[in-house]
């Protein structure tokens, strides 16, 4: 029974226990905040931000949503200034009318930025026009900040600006790629041409790039290689096996036809010696990237979420709708720690990794002559955010108390351990194998005769708990691979969560199942696939599930609580969902069949409730990731619903005044403006 925020820690303490647990403040951590919600530009300040407007069309009705003109400001760029704002406010004082930095500050000034790509400055240059800060942009803001700390002798910022993917043809400085692209963007941002905008000679920006792929090509020694080699393969030899023996299990229900015999030939031909085989010669393409969404300041103020920091965020955008948290406390530090993992990674030499690069700017310099790269020519660290060296004035106490009210952390983060630590691809693949194994496997079961696949279903419940965290098999071989189930504590927490459920589950996601691999595109996908159909001799999309989710719904319904979710509009674009209501509808009920014999298409019916955002309007779309459960646990963060492998960032809240404000506030109104699919 998940009903608060304890009760969630016991979730990750149950595969990461101990006085000294491992990911405690990498993938997961609880702090006490001293407010949910902040800024200058609301009253109250609110937790949720609402995007693309805090304002509701009249009678919340998808018509109206459909004619509702768009907003005359940007929330988001409004909350991200609010915040950069309310971090310096504890650090300055009024002279003249004119806020002035302290001049006794000392220490690091950190501003962490992570977003998902590039394409940044439209969104940091449009002037805003909501009061108070009407005709500036956030880049107005951070030069001021930056600027106004030169006072300061003693402090010096530090900018990390940190991107999940921008294409591969930026990598090289001074190329053309790099000049007209990434320098391009934060020229915009930072420089009037060649000029710098910045005077503060200590201010430091970094920009980093974080999405490994795995090039073994780059390897010129050839020791290095066979120690790679041997290192990866009794890990990978140990999952193998252990996978060969579950597959085999599973395929000993089916024996006599043809799916069964298909398993097998699968399990023969990927065995161990392949794999590594593969991996070492011809490496795998980048599968993991940044997709957190942090603003974080000075270790005091955050905000977190699923917007991007791009033009579709704009003043006078109304396509997205997405969802924020404001927090002021040290759950700002929490997303520090989160961007060091990242920059520690990067300011290191890449044996196997061709895609992920680091640039270093004076930003005080021209801008033809402020770029560094880190190269083996040019090697340099990343300033590293800790608590303990923020930036405070010595002279007068302006240290913030840590608060009172509990925030839990989660996120998808962490790395291959003991010997595996060079081997630099983001353990997010093993999560992304495992959801692979239970859609084969479910797939396979689809072309079963019907006398036969009543049983299979019961076994693939029995595989299901195989692969999960808890499973003392599944936990002895991720140990084997040097890795730590709780990387990806964003995910389990959210299935276990809404496990516990007792009345109700509200969900505003953008889909459920993933449709991100494409066979025509990517050679390694179009084979998997291949070996897939030829097992089962039928099509396959290739769409993966999120089984263990469904699972959870399963449970849920079995026990009268209702889930509500409100996802995009149907469709084929870049931010709808392909599938129908009613395709998610029919999984469950057959997922349901996996748990118990009954009649589960009535009860999905009943409490599994679906709706598109904004209905009425086919060029909305739903690209928040909040998650509530009961009324009494809020889940808002990056992390999507649907199997993805990305490193993700959130926060969980369990203060009911704050959950219920987002409910009255948010949710009531998104529900209303949403509807069911159209007859089709």
């Amino acid at each position: 029974m998940a009903k608060t925020l304890q009760d969630l820690e016991k979730i990750i303490n149950k595969i990461d226990p101990g006085p000294n647990p491992q990911m405690a403040g990498v993938s997961y951590e609880k702090t006490f905040n001293v407010s949910l919600g902040f800024g200058r530009t609301e009253s109250p300040p609110s937790f949720h931000v609402s995007i693309p407007r805090s304002v509701w069309p009249p009678g919340d009705t998808p018509d109206a949503e459909a004619n509702w003109s768009p907003p005359t400001g940007s929330v988001l760029e409004e909350a991200f200034i609010d915040t950069l704002a309310e971090s310096a406010a504890p650090l300055q004082v009024i002279v003249k009318g004119e806020e002035t930095f302290r001049p006794n500050l000392e220490g690091d000034f950190f501003i962490d930025i992570t977003h998902l790509g590039g394409n940044v400055s439209d969104f940091f240059i449009e002037k805003t026009r909501t009061h108070p800060y009407e005709g500036k942009s956030i880049a107005d803001k951070i030069v001021t900040i930056v600027n106004g700390l030169g006072s300061a002798k003693n402090v010096r910022p530090i900018i990390r600006f940190l991107i999940g993917i921008w294409g591969d043809d930026t990598v090289n400085i001074g190329s053309k790629a790099w000049t007209n692209t990434v320098a391009a963007e934060f020229r915009n941002m930072f420089w009037n041409g060649d000029e710098p905008r910045i005077t503060n000679r200590k201010a430091e920006l970094y920009v980093g790039f974080y999405g490994p792929d795995f090039t073994p090509s780059l390897q010129t020694d050839a020791s290095t290689k066979e120690k790679d080699a041997k290192d990866f393969e009794a890990p990978a030899k140990e999952a193998a096996e252990w996978l060969k023996l579950l597959l085999s299990k599973f395929s000993d229900t089916l024996k006599g036809t043809s799916t069964g015999e298909g398993i097998m030939a699968s399990v023969e031909k990927y065995n161990a010696d392949f794999i590594v085989t593969t991996l070492m010669r011809r490496g795998f393409p980048g599968i993991s990237w940044n997709h957190g969404k942090i603003l974080a300041v000075n270790g005091t103020h955050i905000m977190t979420g699923g917007a991007n920091y791009w033009a579709e965020y704009k003043v006078g955008e109304a396509k997205i709708y997405d969802t924020q948290a404001k927090i002021h406390g040290e759950a700002a530090v929490s997303a520090h720690k989160y961007c060091n993992y990242f920059w520690s990674y990067l300011h290191r030499n890449h044996i196997t990794d061709s895609r992920c690069y680091l640039r270093k700017a004076n930003l005080s310099s021209k801008e033809t002559k402020a770029w560094t790269p880190r190269d083996k020519d040019n090697v340099f660290e990343v300033p590293m955010f800790f608590a303990n060296k923020k930036t405070t004035d010595k002279a007068v106490s302006t240290t913030q108390a840590a608060g009172t009210i509990p925030v839990l952390t989660v996120a998808k983060l962490g790395d291959w351990h003991g010997k595996m630590t060079e081997v630099q691809f983001p353990v997010q693949m093993i999560d992304a194998l495992r959801d692979l194994a239970l859609n084969i496997v479910w797939h396979l079961v689809q072309t079963l005769p019907p006398w036969f696949k009543l049983g299979a279903l019961s076994e693939i419940t029995r595989f299901r708990e195989q692969v999960e965290d808890d499973n003392v098999d599944i936990q002895r071989t991720l140990a084997q691979m040097n890795i730590h189930p709780a990387a990806w504590a964003s995910r389990r927490v959210r299935v276990q969560a809404i496990l516990a459920a007792k009345k109700s589950v509200k969900m505003s996601v953008e889909h459920f199942a993933f449709y991100g691999l494409d066979p025509k595109r990517q050679k390694e996908w179009k084979e998997v696939v291949d070996s897939v159909e030829a097992a089962a001799k039928k099509k396959w999309d290739g769409y993966l599930w999120p089984y263990d989710l469904f699972y959870a719904f399963g449970e849920c319904i079995r026990n009268k609580v209702t889930i509500e979710a409100i996802l995009s509009p149907h469709g084929t674009g870049g931010y709808d969902d392909r599938l129908l209501l009613q395709d998610y509808r029919d999984r469950l009920a057959d997922v349901m069949n996996t748990i118990a014999l009954g009649d589960n298409e009535t009860e999905v019916n009943k409490y599994f409730k679906l709706r598109r955002i904004a209905g009425a309007n086919k060029d909305r779309a739903n690209h928040s990731k909040v998650v509530c459960i009961d009324d009494e646990l809020l889940y808002v963060g990056s992390d999507n619903a649907y199997p993805s492998f990305n490193e993700e960032h959130g926060v969980w809240i369990e203060t009911k005044a704050t959950i219920d404000a987002w409910r009255t506030g948010c949710w009531d109104h998104l529900w209303k403006l949403s509807q069911n699919d159209k007859a089709v």
